[in-house]
């Protein structure tokens, strides 16, 4: 049998098996035989899997907090072990993580639209606690480091109350009130994210 009709016989082989067209189990098959997504038809990428090893029954405590620290910033270090390798396409993983964090920030932001549309004319302290439920502290969950300036803003922020409280309630709230409930927050803090973005 020659090369070409090998290649006939792997494709009867998937559409039986998938139920696809010709074309489609074709193009499936020769974009996994050069190296190629078969969604996108980008470049494949090889990735190295790694394990966290246990550290020894006789660890001291700063080597636990070494593996502890290791696992919780998803770095292994030292305390890697190889797994294998994976191939992945970094066009469609980027466009498909993408896409999760415009899903979610569209989420958020329609639940703080959809609430604030719901008071009609809100006083100070309803103000301050619509802000609450939607923004809270940095600290409560944005990466800090001393060596870098601060806390790292990388999926957006820090946010400024005054303008939150404009964006969302300029159009129906008193310029005063608007100050006023901006002062109450910021006696907590001037830096804000939202809810659950970091």
């Amino acid at each position: 049998m020659t090369r070409k009709k090998d290649f006939k016989e792997l494709v009867r082989k998937r559409i039986a098996k998938t139920g696809e067209s010709y074309v489609e189990a074709r193009r499936q098959l020769l974009a996994k035989r050069k190296g190629l997504c078969t969604t996108c038809g980008g470049k494949l990428a090889t990735r190295t899997l790694w394990e966290f090893a246990e550290p020894d029954e006789d660890a001291t405590d700063g080597q636990w907090a070494d593996h502890n620290a290791a696992i919780l910033s998803d770095d292994p270090g030292e305390w890697g072990v190889e797994a294998g390798e994976e191939e992945y396409c970094p066009t469609c993983e980027g466009a498909e993580a993408d896409r999760r964090i415009d899903e979610a920030d569209a989420a958020r932001l329609k639940a703080r639209v959809e609430s604030a549309s719901r008071m009609k004319s809100p006083k100070v302290d309803e103000l301050v606690k619509w802000f609450f439920s939607h923004y809270e502290d940095p600290a409560n969950g944005v990466l800090h480091d001393r060596r870098e300036g601060g806390y790292q803003y990388l999926l957006g922020g820090p946010e400024n109350a005054n303008d939150v409280l404009r964006e969302y309630f300029e159009d129906r709230v008193p310029e005063h009130v608007i100050l006023e409930a901006a002062d109450v927050i910021e006696r907590d803090g001037w830096e804000w994210v939202e809810i659950n973005q970091y």
